[in-house]
C-alpha cells in the first residue's frame, strides 16, 4: 500500500469521534472542530490530491507522526472536557453557548445603517482589498498607510457582515421575501465572492455553525442533500472561478481611479476564459489545499534546530503596534521560510511556528497554543461584558474563536495583532447594542439593555 494513503486513512481516524456527535445532533466544543479541521488538512486532503506533489516516504511518516501526535492529544482533551465540562457555561463550549441566543433583530435604523456600509464597501473597500491582492500577487510593495485605511474599511463591512450571519442564522426557519436583512445578507455573501475563498468558506462554516446550534431539527436529509450539491458546485465551479479571475487580477490591468470597472473586467476575464481554464485552475487549487500540509513537511524534512520560542517571541513582538512597538521586527514568518529553504511566501499555521521552536515536541506546544489563546479570549470578553453590560460581543468573541479553529491556516501573528485591531469594531458593537439598533434575545428576554427585562410584576416597561 502507498505509504501516503496508509498514513492518511489512519490520520482520518481521530475525526470519528467529532463526526459521531455531529450525526447524534449533540453538543461541540472548540476541541471538536479543531480535530475536524485538523484532519481535513492534515490526512483528507492528502488522501484525495497528495499524488500531486511527490514528498519522500521518510518525510511522509516524519510529517504523519507529527500531526497525529498533536491530534490525538486534542482529542485526550477533547474526551476530558466533555466529560467534565459538558454543560458549563463556557465560549469552549460553543454551540451550547451560541444556543442560549434564541433571537437577533436589526432596527429600520440598523438596517439603514448595514445597507450604506456594504454600499460604501462596494464603492470603497471591495476595490482597495482587490488592488492589494492585484499588487501582492505582481509582487509589489505595499504603501503602509493604504493598507492601514484598508483594513479600517475592512473592520466596517466584516461588523455588518458579523450581524447579518447572526442575523440569518436566528431567522433561517421563517425566511420572508419582504425581510431586508435577509436580502442584506445575500448582498454580503456575494460581495465576499471576490475576496480569497477561505473568506468566503469562512462565512460560509459560520453560517453553518449558528444554523446546528441554533436550529438542529432543521437539518434533515433534504438539507444535506442540498449542502452536498452546494459543495460539489463550489470545488468544481467556484473555487476554479476564483483562481481563474485572480489569475485575471495579474492579466487585466486594475485601475484605481475607476475600480468598479476593473472588477467588471477581471470578472469578465473570468468568464471568457473559463473553458480554456477551468481544468488547469481545478489543479491549482487542489495545489493550494495541499500547502499547509507541504509547508510542515518541508520543515520536518529540512530539520533546522529549534529555535526555543524565539518564533513565539517574534510573533508576539510584531503583533504590538508600531505606536508602542516602534522597532518591532518582520515577526515569524520570514524566518520559517528560511528554515523550509523556501524563496516566496508558505502556509502559515500553529503546527509549522510549534515545530519551528521545539520540533516534535511542539505538537504538545501547538496544543498549549490554542488553550491559551482559548482563555485570553474568554477572559476578554468577561472583561468587556462586565464593563459595558452587553451581550453581542459574546456572539463576535464565539464566532471569532470558531475562525480560530477553522482557519489553520494562520499565523500565531495575525490573531495576536487582533486584541489591537479589533478595538474599534468592539466599539461599534457597543454602541449599536446600547442604542437599540440590533436586538439579542436570551431565553425569553431581550438582553439588549437591562431596562428592557421584565419588571418585577412580570410586566415589561
Amino acid at each position: 500500500m502507498d505509504i501516503l494513503l496508509f498514513t492518511s486513512v489512519l490520520g482520518l481516524l481521530p475525526a470519528i469521534y467529532p463526526i459521531v456527535r455531529i450525526v447524534r445532533k449533540q453538543e461541540l466544543n472548540l476541541f471538536d472542530l479543531i480535530i475536524l479541521f485538523h484532519v481535513l488538512n492534515f490526512a483528507l486532503v492528502p488522501l484525495w490530491r497528495g499524488n500531486i506533489l511527490h514528498w519522500t516516504n521518510d518525510g511522509i511518516v516524519s510529517t504523519f507522526l507529527y500531526y497525529i501526535t498533536f491530534v490525538i492529544f486534542v482529542l485526550l482533551v477533547d474526551l476530558y472536557w466533555h466529560n467534565v465540562y459538558e454543560g458549563k457555561k463556557s465560549l469552549i463550549n460553543i454551540t451550547a453557548y451560541i444556543k442560549r441566543y434564541n433571537g437577533f433583530k436589526i432596527s429600520k435604523t440598523g438596517i439603514l445603517l448595514i445597507f450604506i456600509i456594504l454600499l460604501a464597501s462596494l464603492v470603497f473597500y471591495m476595490p482597495k482589498a482587490t488592488y492589494i491582492l492585484h499588487l501582492e500577487d505582481a509582487g509589489a510593495a505595499l504603501n503602509h498607510e493604504e493598507t492601514v485605511q484598508t483594513l479600517l474599511l475592512g473592520n466596517f463591512f466584516n461588523i455588518a457582515g458579523t450581524v447579518l450571519i447572526l442575523y440569518f442564522s436566528c431567522n433561517v426557519k421563517k425566511p420572508n421575501l419582504k425581510d431586508v436583512g435577509l436580502w442584506l445578507f445575500l448582498a454580503y455573501m456575494i460581495m465576499n465572492l471576490f475576496f480569497p475563498r477561505r473568506v468566503f468558506l469562512s462565512l460560509l462554516l459560520q453560517v453553518l455553525l449558528c444554523v446546528y446550534s441554533l436550529h438542529r431539527s432543521f437539518i434533515n436529509r433534504k438539507v444535506l442533500v442540498f449542502a452536498s450539491a452546494f459543495g460539489v458546485f463550489l470545488y468544481f465551479v467556484y473555487f476554479p472561478f476564483y483562481n481563474i479571475m485572480r489569475n485575471g487580477s495579474s492579466v487585466v490591468y486594475f485601475n484605481p481611479s475607476a475600480p468598479i470597472e476593473s472588477l467588471m473586467e477581471i470578472s469578465s476575464y473570468a468568464i471568457d476564459n473559463w473553458s480554456l481554464m477551468s481544468e488547469d485552475a481545478t489543479k491549482a487549487s487542489d495545489t493550494r489545499s495541499l500547502n499547509l500540509y507541504d509547508a510542515v513537511y518541508d520543515l520536518i524534512y529540512c530539520n533546522p534546530e529549534p529555535c526555543c520560542g524565539e518564533l513565539t517571541w517574534k510573533a508576539i513582538d510584531v503583533s504590538i503596534p508600531k505606536a508602542f512597538n516602534p522597532n518591532k521586527g518582520d515577526g515569524s514568518a520570514p524566518i520559517l521560510e528560511k528554515l523550509a529553504k523556501q524563496n516566496s511566501d508558505q502556509a502559515d499555521s500553529y503546527l509549522l511556528i510549534a515545530y519551528g521552536d521545539y520540533h516534535y515536541f511542539g505538537s504538545f506546544y501547538a496544543l498549549f497554543i490554542y488553550i491559551t489563546l482559548f482563555s485570553i479570549y474568554i477572559l476578554y470578553n468577561r472583561l468587556l461584558r462586565k464593563l459595558f453590560n452587553v451581550e453581542f460581543l459574546s456572539l463576535f468573541f464565539a464566532l471569532i474563536l470558531f475562525s480560530l479553529t477553522w482557519n489553520v491556516e494562520a499565523s500565531l501573528d495575525g490573531f495576536l495583532s487582533w486584541f489591537f485591531s479589533s478595538v474599534p469594531a468592539l466599539i461599534i458593537f457597543v454602541i449599536l447594542e446600547k442604542f437599540r439598533l440590533i436586538q439579542i434575545h436570551l431565553g425569553k428576554k431581550i438582553v439588549l439593555n437591562k431596562k428592557c427585562y421584565l419588571n418585577k410584576k412580570g410586566n415589561r416597561f
